[in-house]
């Protein structure tokens, strides 16, 4: 609704969009039609007046549009006056509903119209004890209803009619009562079979949430083994690192080359690990990730140089100090 006014205050939107503008009052009105029909199913009377006229008030400035659009409007307004025991305007605004739906050549919004028009006006003579005027009025609404095959409001026409032929017609009654109980255990059987039906996909989904969650969680674990093991690699070879470091076997080639085996695998650990959250920050998206990557590697390359020349000369002179006392 916001937008809309937004654009009905722009003259050049309304110079050059006219049609889209019928269009978009049109949702509008039904858009508050419709929110009439909930506040009037929360019995919020007020607001659902208040609604139904701001949809009244649209519709009728659109002088381009199906009937249709506006005995709809009209039906809705007439349940409220209905609920607010003004009878007689409520009556007043189901003909006028029913002129308009009359009028139009959208043959299942006609007919679907129809029959809520009828059957409010049963329900006013049926408050008003008019039998005779309530039942011609349901059974108009009910042939109407057929013709749309609208379940829900069969039941309720079906049930208003055996309640108002009881004693009048008890045959009749008999019939209509059959008829919406017959209905109503269908609507209920079909109302199980699609929660039946619900439940199993329910079930289905969660089942492969469960399996994927599993897979991950499975990953995960490889992966944290995976982990573990290149860890416990780095820690031999520093340890093969320490031991020949201070032996007098081997030679300073062997040791300077497992000195840089160590720091090379140490740092290439720290890589992978912190690989894993520049993917996470990147989104894997090639470009980023690569750019992250080569940042990574410029960080750590002088440190890698500084340690590797580091440890080189302290092994050195480790060596050479103990050879200086055998």
């Amino acid at each position: 609704m916001k937008k809309y006014k937004k654009l009905m205050g722009d003259t050049e939107y309304l110079k050059n969009n006219r049609e889209k503008l019928v269009v978009d009052s049109l949702n509008i009105s039904r858009a508050f039609a419709n929110i009439s029909s909930c506040f009037l199913n929360l019995n919020k009377l007020d607001s659902a007046l208040l609604y139904s006229n701001l949809a009244l008030n649209l519709v009728n400035r659109i002088s381009r549009k199906d009937p249709i659009e506006l005995a709809f409007t009209l039906n809705c307004l007439s349940k409220v006056y209905f609920k607010l025991g003004e009878s007689e305007r409520a009556l007043l605004s189901y003909k006028k509903s029913i002129e308009q739906s009359l009028a139009s050549n959208n043959k299942r919004l006609r007919t679907g119209n129809l029959s809520m028009s009828y059957l409010g006006i049963a329900k006013i003579f049926t408050k008003f004890k008019q039998l005779d005027s309530a039942n011609y009025y349901a059974e108009k609404a009910l042939l109407c209803c057929q013709q749309i095959k609208n379940a829900n409001n069969l039941i309720e026409i079906q049930s208003l009619l055996a309640k108002n032929y009881t004693g009048i017609d008890d045959s009749k009654a008999v019939y209509y009562y059959q008829q919406s109980s017959i209905l109503r255990d269908s609507l209920y059987n079909k109302e199980k079979i699609e929660q039946l039906q619900n439940i199993t996909f329910n079930e289905q989904e969660r089942q492969k949430e469960l399996e994927e969650q599993r897979k991950i969680q499975e990953e995960n674990r490889n992966r944290r083994i995976e982990y573990s093991l290149i860890a416990l690699g780095i820690l031999s070879i520093i340890f093969i690192f320490l031991f020949l470091s201070n032996s007098i076997v081997t030679s300073d080639k062997i040791n300077r080359f497992f000195a840089a085996l160590a720091l090379l695998m140490v740092f290439e650990f720290f890589n992978l690990i912190a690989g894993l959250f520049i993917g996470n920050i990147t989104a894997n998206i090639p470009t980023f990730s690569f750019l992250a990557a080569v940042c990574l590697a410029l960080s750590l390359s002088p440190l890698h140089g500084k340690l590797d020349k580091f440890l080189t000369k302290k092994m050195v002179e480790k060596r050479k100090r103990i050879k200086a006392k055998l």
